[in-house]
Order: C-alpha cells, then sequence, then structure tokens
C-alpha cells in the first residue's frame, strides 16, 4: 500500500494546490482505488504524462499549468522577436529606393527638372548623359529628402544644350535607382526658334476620384 501511495509535492505550489493536496490526500487514504480510478479518467491523461510522472498528481495541476503558460508565452515572445530582426535586417540592407516617380518638371531649352518621392531618408543626386547607356553621364547633386518635407524633392540639372535627347538615372545615398533602358527627356529648342510642340496637363487630386483637384 505505501508503494502505490501518490507523493505530493508541497514545496512552491500555489494555495490552491496545497488545499487540493489535502483533500485528495484525504480520500486517497479513505479508497486508494477509486481515488486512482477516478482521477485517471477526470486528470490530465488526455496531455499524454505518464501515470508515474509527479504532475499528474491533482497538488500539481496549478503549477503544470503556470508551466505550460510560461512556455507559450516565451515561444510567442521569441517569435515575435525574431520578425522584428528579420525586418530590422531588411531595412538596413534594402536602403532608401524610388517610392514615387521619377517625374519630369519643367524642361528649358537648358535645363531640366526631375522630381521623385523616395521611401526614407536619402540623399538625392542624378546622372544624365546624351548615351542610352549614360557611358558619359555627368553626376548632379541635389538636396536631402527628409521628414520635413515627406521625403519629396526635386533635383535641377542645368547647362543642357537645346533640342537635345538625354538619358537619366536617379540616385539616392550614391546608388542607382533604375535600370537600363533609362528614361530621357528631350530640352526645347533655343527661345525663338519656331518649332512643333505638343503636351499634357495633369494634376493631383484627392484620395477619390470625385474630388476636385489639389489646391
Amino acid at each position: 500500500m505505501e508503494k502505490e501511495r501518490w507523493q505530493f509535492e508541497l514545496i512552491n505550489m500555489p494555495s490552491v494546490g496545497l488545499r487540493c493536496c489535502a483533500a485528495a490526500n484525504a480520500r486517497f487514504r479513505k479508497s486508494p482505488e477509486r481515488f486512482r480510478t477516478r482521477h485517471r479518467t477526470r486528470g490530465p491523461d488526455h496531455i499524454g504524462i505518464p501515470a508515474e510522472h509527479p504532475a499528474k498528481t491533482l497538488a500539481n495541476r496549478p503549477m503544470l499549468c503556470y508551466q505550460r503558460f510560461m512556455h507559450s508565452t516565451l515561444i510567442m515572445f521569441a517569435g515575435r522577436l525574431l520578425l522584428a530582426c528579420i525586418a530590422l535586417t531588411q531595412a538596413t540592407v534594402i536602403g532608401a529606393h524610388i517610392e514615387i516617380g521619377p517625374m519630369l518638371g519643367h524642361v528649358g531649352s537648358d535645363e531640366a527638372r526631375i522630381w521623385i518621392k523616395s521611401s526614407q531618408t536619402a540623399s538625392l543626386s542624378a546622372v544624365v548623359s546624351t548615351q542610352a547607356d549614360l557611358s558619359d553621364a555627368r553626376r548632379v547633386d541635389g538636396p536631402v529628402l527628409g521628414y520635413q518635407t515627406d521625403n519629396n524633392g526635386h533635383v535641377q540639372i542645368n547647362h543642357l544644350a537645346p533640342s537635345t535627347q538625354y538619358y537619366y538615372n536617379i540616385l539616392l545615398d550614391g546608388q542607382p535607382s533604375l535600370t537600363a533602358p533609362y528614361p530621357s527627356f528631350k530640352t526645347a529648342p533655343e527661345h525663338g526658334e519656331p518649332t512643333h510642340l505638343r503636351f499634357a496637363f495633369g494634376s493631383c487630386v484627392g484620395h477619390v476620384g470625385q474630388l476636385s483637384a489639389a489646391a
């Protein structure tokens, strides 16, 4: 009988565990076989704990629940920490990129403006060339795009030849943002020179198409 007696561990157990332990011990002394049979069917057998395992006793149920809760909490915390590290690493590796644009602004006979919106704070530059592969390109530095302008800005390219086709690429923090074939524009003819001209006009609209154009 002593060998079959259940041992109830009282160290580091919650108060509810102590009360359960006392009640279970009393029922065990009264009828060991009935107590064992009853609590095998109502105890934590469904979670696969061996019959001789101490956690199977009624007194250890609160501690078992606490341990499982802490185990699942630690797994969730580790998973979220891993996802945060992956996101931070990707943001560091990818760096700034063009979110909107590039968009041509005013193009005159000797100048042109190119506008973009960056994904994050970055220094804006452009390279321009008369060659489609940008083989003889020159670099023009623009402003630093930051939170003050919502990462928007433009670079102005001067000293261009009139009536000439130019190809360009955008640099963010010195890194090329576009790949070949590169976009291009053609400068206007010299002032007073007759020419045929076609142009299109557009404007910003609200968040919904039915709204009026933004001022």
